[in-house]
């Protein structure tokens, strides 16, 4: 069962697939920020950071099957720093989103 997904919520734009664990953590994440949008590299790995910490803060709500592995990769489509607060509400979308799928 590899199928890839998606899912959005501002401003974060989350690719995920399922698969086995074969030894693998129950979920994975890689962060990706766009030159394209911040052209800097302090205000990149700002956002990075942000990303991570509020998976971090979060992951716990995502609910997986036993056996299976959530690789995700998140995506920055925002074109200025977006708040702490609204990255967290994103992220607990998301993990609602893929929820929803996976039941």
């Amino acid at each position: 069962m590899d199928d890839n997904r998606s899912v959005y919520d501002y401003p974060i734009k989350c690719y995920y697939r399922m698969s086995d664990t074969d030894g693998y953590a129950a979920s994975q994440l890689a962060v990706m920020v766009p030159k394209k949008r911040f052209h800097h590299a302090v205000d990149r790995n700002r956002m990075k950071r942000l990303m991570r910490e509020c998976y971090r803060l979060h992951k716990h709500q995502l609910r997986l099957p036993e056996g299976k592995c959530c690789q995700m990769c998140w995506i920055s489509v925002a074109k200025e720093m977006p708040s702490y607060e609204s990255l967290s509400k994103a992220v607990l979308s998301l993990f609602q989103q893929i929820n929803n799928h996976l039941s």
